[in-house]
């Protein structure tokens, strides 16, 4: 795999890992709580429609690379705004200075 030029990395993206909240009822709220801001590059691999619900759900897949962290989990998701990235795989956690995240978008 060819590395990726430090400025290849273009796209600001939050980094946020689910925090559970008491609901009051005895239940639990997940939000999401920011661990950092990252730069990243992001490239679509794949896409699928489907109904669901008669409804058309649109999912797309990334490859969105950014610097190396240890603390990624793939319980945590990416954030461009109102576009979510849920983290589906870690690839190359044995490089040194990059980190490939296979991600997903769902949209609609």
């Amino acid at each position: 795999m060819t590395p990726i030029p430090i400025g290849a990395l273009d796209r600001r993206l939050a980094l946020e890992a689910p925090s559970d909240t008491a609901d009051g009822a005895g239940g639990l709220v997940t939000g999401w709580t920011l661990v950092a801001e990252v730069w990243a590059n992001v490239a679509p691999s794949t896409g699928s429609e489907r109904y669901l619900s008669d409804a058309l759900r649109v999912q797309v897949s990334h490859r969105i690379t950014i610097r190396s962290r240890a603390d990624i989990t793939p319980a945590m998701r990416l954030r461009d705004g109102a576009r979510v990235f849920r983290i589906s795989a870690i690839l190359d956690r044995a490089r040194r200075n990059r980190l490939v995240l296979l991600c997903l978008e769902e949209q609609g």
